[in-house]
């Protein structure tokens, strides 16, 4: 999901895909694991529980939209008691940890992203978790920690929020030569999608350091200027 959208725009295309897409995904699913296991048994336990936990995530999304952390709260505890361990619960605690952070109670935010980390069904899942988290913990100040959760690899998807999370440290820090380095790794990785590349752009340019591109041409102005003087 395009991280630069508004957060109302967020959540409305995650709702939308989410009701348009949701139910074809675990038919899918239910499908596949019908062929190996059968699909009775199956289908009258397990797409139940996964039936069941995509409402109550549908119920996220529609208490995220209205801005209500708390509500957000019940139901995640609710996901966790009810299908602990599911993409469902993981899911769930990254909106809540998002809305705790808009409140700025990043503590409690932060709490929940570790527990979505630790619940990940998935590498995709855990790399969405820790580089939410390696953000957060940028916000409250904690930027070794932060820059500790950077350290291993993530799916292709995530590096160039991976290299933005980079830049964004070492510009708190006040290397500005590697911040712009890592919004430039950003940028190549999203050559494709030129709105977000432009935002990056925009960091790099923040930092007040020319770009990589315009050295050489300054070094040749520069021999020019001197080969005229002599």
């Amino acid at each position: 999901m395009d991280p630069y959208e508004s957060e109302k725009e967020q959540i409305e295309r995650l709702r939308r895909w989410w009701r348009e897409n949701g139910r074809a995904l675990l038919l899918g699913v239910a499908l596949g694991l019908g062929a190996l296991f059968g699909w009775r048994a199956w289908q009258e336990w397990r797409l139940e529980h996964a039936a069941a936990a995509s409402e109550l995530y549908e119920q996220v999304l529609d208490r995220r939209a209205a801005g209500d952390a708390d509500g957000v709260a019940v139901l995640v505890e609710r996901l966790a008691r009810e299908h602990g361990g599911s993409a469902y619960e993981v899911m769930a605690r990254m909106q809540l940890a998002a809305l705790l952070a808009r409140e700025g109670r990043l503590e409690q935010a932060e709490a929940h992203l570790r527990q979505a980390r630790e619940a990940a069904p998935g590498p995709a899942f855990e790399a969405a978790a820790r580089l939410r988290l390696a953000r957060v913990l940028l916000a409250r100040g904690e930027r070794e920690a932060a820059r500790a959760l950077l350290a291993d690899a993530v799916p292709a998807p995530f590096e160039p929020l991976r290299a933005e999370l980079e830049g964004d440290l070492a510009a708190a820090a006040g290397d500005a030569a590697r911040a712009r380095e890592a919004y430039e790794r950003a940028m190549e990785a999203l050559a494709g999608d030129p709105p977000l590349a432009r935002l990056l752009e925009l960091k790099r340019d923040h930092q007040g350091v020319p770009p990589r591109s315009a050295a050489p041409a300054e070094a040749a102005g520069q021999e020019d200027g001197e080969g005229g003087g002599r």
